[in-house]
C-alpha cells in the first residue's frame, strides 16, 4: 500500500481528531476564563412532579438544574416547601383558593405552615436532585426554588382531601393554626420564624453574662437616601413610628391598619405579621414578643426582596454556615483589627450567646466596629440600634450575599 492510499484512508480519521481536539480545547479556554459567579441569567431550574415508587402519602419532586455557562463558585439555591389547605364547592369543584399559587404572602392562599426549608448547591453546569415530603396527607404543597429572593421555579402537588376535614385550621389570618394536630401529621414543621424556648421565656435574648452596649431605642434613624440599606432603616423608623418600637402578637394592628396605609411596605409588613403570628403558637417557639430572626428576614426583604429560609435559632442554623445565598464570614477582628475583614452595610451579624444565639443587621461600619438594628434584644419584642465593637466575645461572625 502506497504513501497516498495510507493518507487517503487515515486523512478523515486525522481530521476527526484534530476536530475534537479544537472542541476539547475552547471548552477548557472556557472553564478557566469563566466568571467566578453564575449570572443570574444562566441558572435555568425545572422542577417535575414525580410519584415512582412513592407512599400516597409522599410528595415528590425531581429538581433539574442547567447553567448557561461555566462558572467557578458553587450556585446557591434556596428552597421552601409550603403546606395550604383546599377547599371544594358544594358541588365538588374546586374553590378559587385552589387556583392560587401556595405561598405565605398570598391573601386568600390559606397558607398552613413551612413544612421545610433548605439549599440546593449547584456544581456543574447540568444535574438533577430529588426532593420530597413525607406525611402529606391533606391540602396542597407547593415547593418554591429562589436564589438572591428570585422565584427560579415552583411546582404543587395537591390531595382532594381539605386539611379543615382532618381536623386542621386553616385560617393563619386569626391565628387559628391547629398546631398540635399539624406537627401529629408531618414529621417536622419550620414555620417562618421557628425559634425554640428557653427555659426563661425569654426567647433569643442574652442572658446577665453577656455584655451590651448603650442601645438607642424608642428613636428614628436618620436615613441617607444613598446608602445600600436605606430601605431597612425605613421600615426600621416605620415600625418605631407605628407600633413605638415595640412588636408582638397583641398589637399587629399598629402594622396593618395603619391610617393612611404606607403600600410601600405591604409586603414586608405580610411576612413580619406571619412570622409573629407563627412563632406566637408554634410549641417550639411560643413567643408572642417580635423575635430577632423575624425582623432581620423582613429588613432583608426590604432591602434586596429576597426572603431568607425559616430557621430554628440563629446559632444553629445560621452560625459558620453559608446560609440564604449568604456567605458565611468569620470575626477574626477579636484578636487583631489589622486586616481582618470587617462587617459591611446589609451583612447580618450572628452572635453566639445562650441556646439560640442572636441576629442583627449591620447600617454602618465604624473604625473598630459597626451599627446595627434588631429585635428583641434591648427588651422583648423592642427594636433597638446599638453600636458594637468587633473585639466583642460573642460576635461569631456575619453573613454577607455572594
Amino acid at each position: 500500500m502506497d504513501d497516498r492510499t495510507i493518507l487517503k484512508k487515515t486523512l478523515p480519521f486525522l481530521l476527526l481528531f484534530i476536530f475534537s481536539l479544537g472542541i476539547a480545547g475552547n471548552e477548557y479556554v472556557k472553564q478557566i476564563s469563566a466568571p467566578t459567579e453564575a449570572a443570574e441569567d444562566t441558572v435555568n431550574v425545572q422542577i417535575a412532579n414525580t410519584t415512582d415508587n412513592a407512599p400516597s402519602t409522599t410528595a415528590k419532586w425531581n429538581v433539574l438544574t442547567y447553567v448557561g455557562n461555566y462558572f467557578k463558585n458553587p450556585v446557591q439555591l434556596v428552597y421552601d416547601i409550603y403546606l395550604c389547605d383546599v377547599h371544594s364547592k358544594n358541588d365538588g369543584t374546586p374553590a378559587d383558593n385552589t387556583r392560587l399559587p401556595c405561598d405565605p404572602i398570598i391573601v386568600g392562599s390559606n397558607y398552613l405552615a413551612t413544612l421545610r426549608s433548605g439549599q440546593i448547591t449547584i456544581t456543574s453546569r447540568e444535574s438533577t436532585q430529588l426532593i420530597r415530603q413525607d406525611d402529606f396527607s391533606c391540602g396542597k404543597v407547593a415547593l418554591v426554588i429562589k436564589r438572591n429572593g428570585a422565584v427560579l421555579a415552583r411546582e404543587e402537588q395537591s390531595k382532594d382531601t381539605s386539611c379543615a376535614q382532618q381536623g386542621l385550621q386553616a385560617n393563619l389570618n386569626s391565628a387559628n393554626i391547629g398546631i398540635e394536630d399539624l406537627i401529629g401529621r408531618f414529621a417536622r414543621v419550620i414555620f417562618a420564624d421557628d425559634e425554640p424556648d428557653d427555659s426563661d421565656g425569654a426567647g433569643d435574648r442574652p442572658g446577665p453574662d453577656v455584655e451590651i452596649p448603650n442601645t438607642n431605642t424608642g428613636q428614628t434613624i436618620p436615613v441617607d437616601n444613598n446608602s445600600s440599606v436605606a430601605r431597612a432603616l425605613e421600615f426600621y423608623n416605620f415600625v418605631q413610628e407605628n407600633c413605638g418600637g415595640t412588636v408582638n402578637a397583641n398589637n399587629l394592628d399598629c402594622l396593618t391598619k395603619v391610617s393612611p396605609p404606607h403600600l410601600q411596605w405591604n409586603d414586608v409588613i405580610k411576612r413580619l405579621v406571619a412570622d409573629v403570628k407563627n412563632c406566637a403558637n408554634s410549641p417550639s417557639c411560643k413567643q408572642v414578643d417580635l423575635q430577632c430572626v423575624a425582623f432581620v428576614r423582613a429588613l432583608v426583604y426590604a432591602t434586596t426582596e429576597a426572603q431568607l429560609p425559616g430557621v430554628d435559632s440563629p446559632k444553629q442554623t445560621m452560625l459558620g454556615k453559608n446560609f440564604g445565598g449568604r456567605k458565611w464570614v468569620d470575626n477574626t477582628c477579636q484578636s487583631d483589627l489589622t486586616g481582618c475583614e470587617k462587617p459591611r452595610p446589609g451583612d447580618l451579624i450572628i452572635f453566639d450567646w445562650g441556646t439560640t444565639g442572636h441576629s442583627a443587621f449591620v447600617t454602618q461600619s465604624t473604625g473598630d466596629g459597626f451599627v446595627a438594628i434588631d429585635a428583641n434584644l434591648a427588651g422583648p419584642g423592642q427594636l433597638s440600634e446599638i453600636p458594637w465593637e468587633l473585639s466583642h466575645k460573642n460576635i461569631a461572625g456575619w453573613l454577607r450575599r455572594y
